[in-house]
């Protein structure tokens, strides 16, 4: 009622308990208490806290939210953790349909999208799409130069404006570091370390399957 998503009429009778005391708790997952019940109407809520002056009829149903994944900077994504995130979010948005009957819906879809590095085996080339160096964002093209060791040398860039998209690569103290980078059917963590400045080449240190 107070969030007008049913009238007046639609209000149950409801009751809380007062003084409570724990009275059995052999099962930890039922325990048992005692107190004193009291009864409350929808008359009580509303001599309480006033009409609400925007009918149910008229009220907001659909509701927007986000779920927003914070790091440091200079912080490395972790794609476990966002899957994670995007399993919490589906299930509020259920478990909020459910909770007000179907009367109300929360929109929680993803309003970004972490874009991840992919190095093409045919042109022996690297894309960086969102690339995050302090606080502005980049997308890279890279092509090997070397084999052995593998080096890569930039041959495009653009600073990004309007940043729509997690970043999910970081530029740190000489070293770019792709949390995920798709190469095939393979995913890999890698890193590589600046080597000279002009041209942009990079060498590679590590790189771990995932």
């Amino acid at each position: 009622y107070l969030m007008g998503l049913i009238p007046q009429s639609d209000v149950p009778d409801f009751f809380l308990i007062e003084n409570l005391e724990l009275i059995d708790a052999i099962d930890p997952n039922r325990p048992v208490y005692s107190g004193t019940r009291i009864n409350i109407s929808v008359e009580d809520v509303i001599a309480a806290a006033g009409p609400r002056s925007i009918s149910s009829q008229q009220s907001q149903k659909k509701f927007n939210t986000a779920f927003v994944y914070l790091m440091e900077p200079g912080g490395k994504v972790d794609a476990a953790e966002l899957a994670k995130l995007a399993t919490l979010r589906d299930r509020f948005s259920e478990y909020w349909s459910h909770v007000t009957g179907g009367i109300s819906s929360m929109n929680l879809e993803a309003s970004v999208e972490v874009q991840s590095p992919s190095f093409n085996v045919a042109s022996n080339s690297l894309t960086v799409p969102v690339l995050a160096v302090g606080s502005d964002y980049f997308r890279l093209e890279f092509v090997v130069s070397n084999f052995e060791p593998l080096e890569l040398t930039l041959t495009a860039f653009q600073q990004l404006t309007g940043q729509d998209n997690i970043a999910s690569s970081s530029f740190l103290n000489g070293i770019l570091t792709l949390p995920s980078l798709q190469v095939g059917d393979a995913e890999y963590r890698v890193e590589f370390a600046l080597i000279t400045d002009n041209p942009v080449t990079l060498r590679l240190i590590s790189a771990e399957l995932r």
